[in-house]
């Protein structure tokens, strides 16, 4: 027995933005994340053994004192910015269902 469903839905325009909104605060702090990381990384191979801390400027003096802070809030969320990426895109695809769905 075959029965065949069909479901409309109405999406309020506004929605995709909140979503978005609610979103974007979560992306840019990965994203900052990911850069003192990056700069983190950097600097250990600049080898500070034989270039001092205090010739560096405060802004990376401060990361370096705060390294194990930073690196251990990467370590506990490693794959955020993969799954914001996933969160969007899935977004985006539903959105465009519904869409459909309602011509």
């Amino acid at each position: 027995m075959i029965v065949n469903i069909n479901l409309y839905t109405e999406v309020a325009e506004g929605s995709i933005s909140r979503v978005l909104e609610l979103i974007l605060p979560r992306l840019n702090a990965a994203y900052d994340l990911i850069q003192k990381i990056k700069i983190l990384d950097a600097l250990e191979e600049w080898e500070l053994q034989s270039n001092p801390r205090e010739n560096l400027c405060s802004e990376y003096q401060e990361l370096l004192e705060k390294e194990t802070e930073i690196r251990s809030l990467m370590v506990k969320d490693t794959e955020i910015l993969n799954r914001l990426h996933a969160i969007i895109t899935d977004l985006y695809v539903d959105w465009e269902r519904a869409k459909r769905s309602r011509r």
